[in-house]
């Protein structure tokens, strides 16, 4: 009876434990992702960003940006489900049309 304890114990609430403490280690680690948002007046330049920080400053922003994550387009429905680096630059510019004037 024990020895059963013994293994729901290490097995179990080992594993808890464990993930407790790679959870308190990811909380500790500060990103680094750099957000820059290109406009008529110049650019404005967030470092040191987290992941949901990018998101939640992306949202406030309106539809009519590009949005680049390291170089790649990305579009805005798309960035939920892009996995950002914690060394990216992520630039959000606005669209530009081409065309006869």
């Amino acid at each position: 009876m024990i020895d059963i304890l013994w293994r729901y114990y290490t097995v179990v609430l080992g594993r808890k434990t464990n993930d407790l403490e790679r959870y308190t280690k990811e909380e500790e680690y500060m990103s680094n992702i750099t957000l820059r948002i290109v406009n008529e007046s110049g650019d404005t330049i967030m470092d040191s960003l987290s992941e949901a920080q990018l998101r939640q400053e992306i949202s406030t922003l309106d539809n009519e940006k590009w949005i680049f994550v390291d170089g790649r387009m990305v579009n805005r429905g798309e960035l939920a489900n892009v996995e950002v680096a914690d060394n990216a630059t992520v630039i959000v510019t606005p669209k530009i049309v081409a065309g006869c004037a």
